[in-house]
């Protein structure tokens, strides 16, 4: 009996009919209890009040089968400061010659630290198993001492395979789309030294394919064996995803390239209107030159030279606009912003004067030069210049006057005109830069899109405001560049 009570474990003895009859000295510390109230079905009051059923259905089954020689059961104990424990119980029976049961001897161990690991880890792999079910990925090891993977419950789902069946390299060979076996071969002839990841076509029991994205790495071992390690992740929705991204980028493409052609034909029609006017106004000039009598032939020439101008000034934009909108590399040189504004002018006289407006210059004496396009940035003042012209043309009674002002900064130079027309409302501000978006009855909305894009691609910034006075200004900047030095003449 001494040895009894000296065992690290609880222990104890019953009657063939189940009732307790002996209870270690280890038992009675540990629950708190006397012996008089414990034994017999007195110990029942310290088992957890969720486990008394099950437990003592055992108890029972394990007596009413008369065969059987032992059982084991796990069960809370609650000890003496009122914790309860887990407990792994063992019930031997002991018989005499004739199989007939003489007694019950049983033993208690704590098992309370291993089952709170165990349900640690079953946790841990439920919530893994979880994590990789909603991220579509599953995991796998392998060594090459083994026949069959260690896998995942997702691997296998990824796989379509029978879960719980060996997975073997032909199975997943099977699976494998013939372009990419030989990816997985490699892998299985030439040990990999550091992490592998590819991509890889899977085909279906039903012929569907999946895309797997596939990372596999190797640990070594100190006997010189090693182990693969890897994931599988099953990214079909997310390439199908990118394709159709893809594709719709390609369809977008091309119908930006379709409006792109549509816009360019629009500004050619609609940059090319002025110059034409031009050359019909300079024909007939011509015509009545030439049928006067005697024949002013000095006027008459400088009509059909004003035309040779128009048409070569039309050709060039054609031109001009047709490398904007090819994303070409506009034609980029220094020149004077100012002297291109005169020439602009010059060409608008004919206008100014039959509406009756007044230009007021104030050109910076300090300009400096700009790069690019000259033509384009003369197409672009011209444009701001025919706007303010109609616009106080349509606006009778008001001041009949354009101010147009160059300034001079650190790195930029820049533009404003200023018009005493009608202005814009104030919810158009942000649609009068915009394509075919126009205030005036017969526009195309074309000349402000046109010479936003022919600004910026000078990496420019072209802007408009209303004037509190009315009318609106519109303005542009340019970067600057150093005007080049002039050598002296020599004496």
């Amino acid at each position: 009996m001494r040895v009894v009570n000296s065992m690290p474990i609880l222990v104890w003895s019953a009657e063939p009919n189940g009732m307790v009859d002996f209870l270690s000295e280890n038992w009675l510390a540990y629950t708190g209890m006397n012996a008089k109230a414990a034994l017999g079905a007195g110990w029942i009051a310290v088992i957890h009040p969720d486990d008394i059923a099950p437990s003592l259905k055992r108890w029972k089954d394990l007596m009413s089968t008369g065969t059987a020689q032992s059982a084991e059961v796990e069960v809370r104990f609650r000890r003496s400061d009122g914790q309860y424990r887990w407990f792994l119980v063992r019930a031997c029976a002991l018989r005499d010659q004739s199989g007939a049961i003489r007694s019950w001897y049983g033993t208690n161990i704590d098992i309370h630290d291993r089952k709170l690991v165990e349900d640690e880890i079953r946790r841990s792999e439920a919530s893994l198993g979880a994590a990789q079910r909603i991220g579509n990925v599953g995991s796998f090891s392998w060594s090459r001492q083994q026949e069959a993977f260690q896998c995942s419950e997702e691997f296998y789902r990824i796989l379509d395979l029978e879960l719980g069946t060996p997975v073997t390299l032909q199975r997943i060979l099977d699976r494998v789309h013939p372009d990419g076996r030989f990816r997985v071969m490699s892998l299985r002839d030439k040990p990999i030294t550091t992490t592998d990841e590819h991509e890889n076509r899977l085909i279906m029991a039903d012929g569907s394919e999946k895309v797997v994205l596939v990372k596999i790495s190797r640990t070594d071992s100190a006997d010189g064996t090693f182990e693969y390690h890897g994931a599988i992740a099953d990214i079909t929705a997310r390439r199908r995803g990118e394709d159709a991204l893809a594709q719709a980028r390609a369809d977008l493409a091309a119908v930006a390239r379709a409006a792109s052609m549509g816009e360019m034909a629009a500004a050619i029609a609609h940059e090319v209107s002025q110059p034409l006017l031009g050359i019909m106004a300079n024909a007939e000039l011509s015509i009545r030159k030439l049928s006067r009598k005697p024949t002013p032939i000095s006027e008459a020439t400088q009509a059909i030279g004003r035309i040779i101008r128009d048409a070569n000034r039309a050709s060039e934009i054609v031109r001009r606009l047709r490398d904007l909108y090819s994303d070409r590399e506009p034609t980029h040189e220094a020149f004077d912003l100012n002297e291109a504004l005169i020439e602009v002018l010059e060409l608008s006289r004919f206008d100014l004067e039959q509406e009756g407006i007044t230009v007021d210059r104030k050109l910076s004496s300090q300009m400096g030069q700009t790069a690019g396009d000259r033509v384009q940035i003369q197409q672009v003042v011209l444009n701001l210049l025919r706007n303010a012209i109609e616009s106080i043309a349509s606006n009778p009674g008001s001041r009949r006057s354009i101010s147009i002002h160059t300034y001079k900064g650190e790195d930029r130079i820049s533009l404003t005109l200023e018009d005493s027309g009608a202005g814009f409302q104030p919810e158009q501000s942000r649609k009068l830069f915009d394509s075919f978006f126009t205030t005036k009855p017969n526009g195309m909305g074309m000349g402000l899109s046109v010479s936003r894009s022919i600004i910026e691609a000078h990496q420019g910034i072209l802007w408009a405001r209303n004037n509190d006075r009315g009318g609106a200004t519109f303005g542009f900047d340019l970067p600057a560049v150093a005007r080049p030095k002039t050598s002296r003449p020599s004496s």
